[in-house]
């Protein structure tokens, strides 16, 4: 569990003060984190495995190695952290004593901080809280973003954007809210995974199956057929809505350096993006995110020519 902060660093910029609670409960071994850093820390032991896999690589591309290559992982740690303090020292010189209260985190742990004082209404078995379009709970001036929001998605920046925001339309005379669609989330496993929008799942139960069509196929990283590794293992899917011209509403890419392919997709993607004009997008050659551009194959296609026999 950890109860962290939604860095509101734009209230700052505003010249307005900000009081930051970030606790963090202690592993059994007393592993203790600075401010922030967590999703930080996933990227760069995400960049160390990938590294270790290179090395790997390196030896099919003509590289010689006189003695073998070991993984120093005290020194890693030790970066890391470092790393990791570097960015909490830059948040707590940005941020001051101030009037501005929030407490998120992968468990929410709104049970425990007095919201009941204040009439904060909650979840009893979640600690979930419930906000309307402005993050407000049902006390007005106690505001609610990132993971503890109920039914809301839950990532790092979305939770970045809406403090933010927030802060404008409180200090600075903006009115522009948060957006909770169509958010873009990447997942750092040995096999790096980004959506944006829908899964094929949701789409069906929104618009109906009949509705729904979906382009996918497998691909192989140009950088991956040198040493041979899998052909089968990185995967694209687009997600359309068919009665809509085929508006895109998912997008999926699992391989190397999803997240940055699906970073840009998103944006097209909040401005209504139609398969046609992924169709006709010149794609980069050779590179990864070139795939979203030239899907041709459907859901049903592959289905029925599996019912054939392939044949």
């Amino acid at each position: 569990m950890r109860l962290s902060t939604v860095p509101l660093t734009g209230s700052c910029w505003l010249w307005e003060e900000v009081l930051v609670l970030d606790l963090v409960a202690p592993t059994p071994k007393g592993t203790k984190w600075g401010l922030g850093g967590s999703n930080i820390l996933r990227k760069l032991l995400h960049q160390a495995s990938l590294l270790g896999k290179a090395i790997q690589d390196a030896r099919k591309y003509g590289w010689k190695f006189e003695e073998q290559v070991f993984h120093g992982w005290g020194e890693m740690v030790e970066a890391v952290q470092q790393h990791v303090k570097s960015v909490s020292f830059e948040l707590r010189r940005e941020l001051r004593d101030s009037d501005v209260l929030l407490a998120v985190g992968r468990d929410a742990c709104a049970g425990n901080i007095g919201l009941d004082h204040v009439g904060v209404k909650y979840n009893q078995e979640t600690g979930m809280i419930s906000v309307n379009e402005k993050e407000q709970s049902s006390v007005g001036y106690v505001y609610t973003m990132g993971t503890v929001q109920e039914g809301r998605p839950l990532t790092t920046a979305l939770s970045m954007q809406a403090g933010r925001l927030l802060a404008r339309r409180l200090y600075g005379g903006h009115r522009t809210t948060c957006d909770y669609s169509n958010v873009p989330t990447v997942l750092f496993a040995p096999m790096e995974y980004a959506t944006c929008g829908l899964s094929e799942e949701n789409a069906i139960l929104k618009f109906e199956e009949d509705n729904v069509e979906v382009y996918h196929r497998y691909y192989w990283p140009l950088e991956w057929t040198v040493p041979r590794r899998d052909k089968n293992s990185c995967y694209a899917k687009v997600i359309c809505h068919i009665p809509d011209q085929e508006r895109v509403v998912g997008l999926h890419v699992m391989g190397s350096s999803a997240g940055e392919v699906i970073q840009g997709f998103a944006v097209a993607l909040r401005c209504g993006l139609i398969k046609q004009q992924l169709d006709t997008t010149v794609g980069l050659h050779p590179v990864c995110a070139q795939v979203l551009t030239n899907l041709t194959v459907t859901q049903r296609a592959t289905e029925a020519m599996m019912v054939r026999g392939n044949c």
